[in-house]
C-alpha cells in the first residue's frame, strides 16, 4: 500500500455527531479512538462543551473510547476530565507507538477499532498504516 492510499479514510463525516456508530456497531466496531483538537474540540477551547460530554458519555453504553491526542498531559486532562475515559497524551501520530498503546489501555483488537480524527498525516495516516480502521471528520476550527 502506497503512503496515498495509507492516507485514504475509510469513511469521511462532517463532524463526529454524523458518524452511524450504530452501523459501526453492527459491523463489530467495539471501541473508538477519538483525537482531541479539532475532531471533538477546537483548539482553542480548553473544555467540552455539555452536548460534547453527553454525546460521548452516550457513546461509551456501546463502546470502548479512548482519546489518543498529540498535545499535551494538561490539554488533554483538562479537556477529559468530566469523561472518565483513557487517554493518552504526545501519542507521536502517525508512529505506531501510540496506536499500540491505546489498543493496549482498552484491550482492544485492531479489526475492531476505528479512529476518528480530522487530520490525514496524523490520525489517518497512522491508523492505516498500523492497520485499524479511520474516519476522516471537518476540522471544528480551521
Amino acid at each position: 500500500m502506497s503512503v496515498y492510499q495509507k492516507c485514504i479514510p475509510h469513511d469521511y463525516y462532517a463532524t463526529i455527531f454524523e458518524i452511524p456508530y450504530q452501523k459501526l456497531k453492527e459491523q463489530g466496531i467495539k471501541s473508538l479512538f477519538f483525537d482531541l483538537d479539532n475532531t471533538i474540540i477546537a483548539y482553542d477551547e480548553a473544555e467540552l462543551n455539555h452536548k460534547q460530554i453527553a454525546f460521548i458519555n452516550e457513546l461509551k453504553k456501546d463502546f470502548k473510547v479512548l482519546i489518543l491526542s498529540n498535545t499535551n498531559y494538561k490539554r488533554v486532562s483538562l479537556a477529559v476530565n468530566q469523561l472518565d475515559i483513557p487517554f493518552i497524551w504526545h501519542a507521536k501520530k502517525p508512529l505506531k507507538w501510540g496506536f499500540s498503546k491505546a489498543l493496549k489501555m482498552l484491550d482492544a483488537k485492531k479489526d475492531e477499532t476505528m479512529i476518528i480524527g480530522d487530520q490525514l498525516m496524523t490520525d489517518i495516516y497512522g491508523a492505516n498504516r498500523f492497520g485499524i480502521g479511520s474516519i476522516l471528520v471537518a476540522s471544528v476550527k480551521r
